[in-house]
């Protein structure tokens, strides 16, 4: 067992979630590859990196990438304050109370109402969001001319980049996605002179052509996984979420397990029980489904998951206590391709549900 995940169980944690540094760098060089020379890289490690810790991810690839991505203005300000320096657009809202911190902390805004403008302190620097068919945030592209003038009358403010979001890129030959290029493209056609102009996600990254016009944002690629939910040899996750055995216990057969029992011994055999639960991350929905790895073999979880432990089948083998579980990791059987699968979700929120109660370490 990595020394690291020793001592963090000696210093009284029951999991932990190993961040495999190399193989973020080796993701970022993997979808720099996917572009054309000169195109710049954005990082996303909003949501605490998607789970995988935002400061000490940031540290890893600032000086490999040209641009972070965070949603919420106080995810950017922390990251500044643990001395990262490379530029910072925040996805999120402005908001008359978090406005000031933009210039505070060298942020970049993202306007995608015309009120943004009036928010904005003078000297802020802001990128357009248009919404080519996200529904979610930005201006219409109809609007287009509208909002160039208003860029003409906000001198004090500091237009540089311009930005829309893909809903579908990962589909290769999706209707949606060729409609939001089309419409983007018109707009970046206006708008996009002398100005920093990007849509590609993860998916168009990896999926698509023609779109990746000045600079690449990737999220979950750059924790190993393809957005098609697909597993990607070229892709390495990059978190493995580690457990041990906390005690070894042989019932007989026809004994129930956890609340309700809705699992019962097949027969006399031993179970293992992990200190990790649904307030760890683990999602109750996964009960009596998912596998974990102990040493070359894979066991069943079995019953419903507790807020703290879990238990697992181990029919007659024997398992000492102490000894390593792999919960999450990988691309077989503990992956987080599957457990979306079993969760019939997506793979980043799999990772982005882990708590603070699981520690993260950086190998």
């Amino acid at each position: 067992m990595n020394d690291t995940i020793s001592t963090s169980y000696d210093e009284g944690w029951y999991s932990v979630a190993e961040i495999h540094t190399q193989h973020l760098l080796d993701n970022l060089s993997y979808l720099r590859r996917c572009v054309e020379p000169g195109i710049l890289q954005m990082a996303v490690i909003k949501a605490d990196a998607y789970g995988h810790g935002a400061v000490a991810t940031a540290r890893v690839i600032a000086k490999a990438v040209d641009w972070i991505g965070v949603y919420q203005v106080r995810e950017g300000a922390e990251l500044r304050e643990s001395g990262i320096d490379t530029p910072i657009l925040v996805f999120g809202t402005p908001t008359p109370e978090t406005a000031r911190f933009y210039l505070e902390y060298q942020l970049t805004a993202t306007v995608s109402c015309l009120e943004h403008f009036d928010i904005l302190y003078p000297g802020t620097s802001y990128h357009i969001k248009f919404d080519t068919g996200m529904g979610r945030v930005g201006f219409l592209p109809h609007m287009v001319d509208r909002v160039e003038k208003e860029i003409h009358a906000q001198p004090h403010l500091r237009y540089t980049g311009l930005m829309t979001h893909f809903a579908d890129s990962e589909v290769v030959g999706s209707a949606i996605f060729a409609a939001q290029q089309e419409a983007f493209a018109d707009v970046a056609e206006k708008l996009g002179e002398h100005v920093t102009v990007h849509a590609a996600n993860s998916g168009a990254t990896i999926h698509q052509a023609g779109v990746h016009f000045d600079m690449i944002r990737n999220g979950t690629a750059l924790y190993g996984f393809d957005p098609n939910g697909k597993v990607n040899p070229l892709l390495k996750p990059a978190l493995t979420w580690h457990s041990k055995v906390s005690q070894i216990r042989r019932l007989p057969k026809g004994s129930g397990v956890s609340y309700s029992h809705t699992w019962h011994m097949p027969d006399d055999g031993n179970l293992a029980v992990i200190p990790v639960g649904y307030a760890d991350g683990l999602n109750r929905n996964l009960s009596n489904k998912m596998m974990v790895r102990i040493g070359d073999k894979y066991y069943p979880q079995v019953g419903n998951i507790t807020m703290d432990q879990i238990m697992v089948y181990l029919g007659n083998d024997e398992v000492e206590s102490g000894s390593d579980v792999i919960l999450l990791g990988g691309t077989d059987k503990t992956s987080a391709y599957v457990l979306a699968d079993l969760l019939g979700t997506i793979t980043y929120e799999i990772t982005c549900m882990i708590g603070n109660r699981v520690r993260r370490i950086y190998t």
